[in-house]
């Protein structure tokens, strides 16, 4: 079953986006979100890309599993620490992270 890239992702810093987490298979991703258009290999990584869904993922060959998620603009209900990234401004959102870590002055 393909999960909708309408269904809110919270993004967790070190951990993952929503239920997808860094180290997962890519069996285990394509059992949460379905299966990928297009498989690309790019030497140490593979990137599989839901095209449809503005979304890619980046697993090390070493075995390690997944290493990076990447979101495009469309996905809409991507979230930062209560924040719609894709909803805000650019500015407004790098604010956010800026502050969220303590270190935004104003």
């Amino acid at each position: 079953m393909e999960r909708k890239m309408n269904t809110p992702f919270e993004i967790q810093p070190y951990v993952g986006v929503g239920s997808l987490k860094f180290g997962m298979t890519a069996d285990e991703v394509a059992a949460e979100i379905g299966l990928p258009d297009c498989i690309e290999d790019e030497g140490g990584e593979i990137r599989e890309l839901r095209e449809k869904n503005d979304f890619h993922v980046v697993y090390a060959k070493d075995g390690t599993g997944a290493v990076e998620m990447g979101f495009g603009s469309s996905v809409k209900l991507l979230q930062y620490d209560g924040m719609y990234v894709f909803k805000e401004t650019p500015v407004d959102v790098l604010k956010h992270i800026v502050g969220w870590g303590g270190y935004m002055e104003d």
